[in-house]
């Protein structure tokens, strides 16, 4: 079940279904000392204006609940994200492209109305990869979330709101704008995008991401 609504939903991008093992390898290998654009990373053609707080630098996690390669690397990220607390503001930014990324955009976008998306977000991702949720099913996220307390009426009052479904096409008007081939994938500073497929591997792109922030923080 898992490898049939993974694969099939995601239509964000073929590069996707294409990552090579050592593209998302949790190991170390050699790079450069120094990233390279167009390489580790690339730099947008349209920057977009974002805010942070004075002396943080804005960094956007693109992905969605049901992507194996999101599941794998939110808890490396999430320690990255705790280190560099006093550095950075993060934004989590669902890719809805594709109808059954869309279930997991509303998701998102619902919760973060009720203000629990950020108590369930880990959870989501890790329950998504143990196939407690089927992604591709909004009564499955009702039924998960209604087990551990949810109001199952406000969720999905919520989910079917006019609201949830403008932030949903605003944030698949951003994934296009921001030019995202592959997730996870992060955004830094409105301005340079790198991601896990690009930095070969999840240790690699954190390592690019610190020296994004750096950049940004020079400009």
């Amino acid at each position: 079940m898992k490898d049939n609504r993974t694969f099939v939903a995601v239509t964000l991008a073929a590069a996707i279904l294409a990552l090579s093992a050592a593209a998302v390898s949790a190991e170390p290998v050699a790079t450069s000392a120094t990233p390279a654009a167009g390489v580790d990373y690339s730099i947008l053609s349209h920057p977009a204006p974002v805010k942070a707080p004075d002396g943080k630098i804005h960094v956007t996690e693109v992905f969605w609940y049901g992507c194996p390669y999101c599941q794998d690397f939110e808890p490396l990220f999430g320690g990255w994200v705790a280190a560099h607390s006093d550095q950075i503001t993060l934004e989590r930014l669902p890719a809805p492209l594709g109808d059954n990324l869309i279930v997991g955009a509303k998701v998102f976008f619902a919760l973060e109305k009720m203000g629990v998306e950020e108590r369930f977000h880990d959870q989501l991702l890790a329950a998504a990869k143990a196939e407690q949720i089927d992604v591709s099913e909004e009564s499955s996220f009702a039924d998960w979330l209604a087990a551990r307390g949810v109001s199952r009426s406000r969720f999905e009052q919520e989910y079917n709101s006019n609201w949830v479904s403008e932030q949903v096409a605003q944030a698949r008007k951003r994934v296009l704008a921001d030019e995202i081939l592959t997730i996870p994938s992060l955004v830094v500073d409105g301005t340079y995008v790198t991601s896990s497929q690009m930095a070969k591997g999840y240790q690699q792109v954190l390592s690019v991401a610190n020296y994004l922030v750096a950049k940004a923080q020079q400009q």
